[in-house]
């Protein structure tokens, strides 16, 4: 099974509260840190869904991503201050 390894950087961080504040960046709603960090990676059309990463967009691959990317998420949702962190996601279809 191959691993996609990505770094969620402080500036990820930044774009994603700014267009989460103004809800809208360049015509779309991209507003999660993760999926910035994975378009960065090479996968341009990711999509960080509810227990679930599209790496290819709507009509992708789909793989569950574990707790600590959840809870990642989970923070970011809440408005908790977050840190610059990697992650590795194992690309196994769901």
């Amino acid at each position: 099974m191959d691993k996609i390894r990505f770094t969620v950087t402080a500036a990820h961080i930044e774009k994603a509260i700014a267009t989460r504040d103004s809800k809208i960046v360049g015509g779309m709603e991209s507003c999660c840190p993760l999926a910035l960090a994975l378009h960065d990676a090479g996968f341009p059309k990711a999509i960080v869904c509810d227990g679930i990463i599209q790496l290819d967009g709507t009509s992708g691959r789909q793989v569950k991503h574990p707790a600590r990317i959840a809870k990642f998420v989970r923070d970011f949702d809440n408005l908790e201050t977050l840190q610059p962190a990697q992650f590795e996601l194992n690309t196994e279809v769901v």
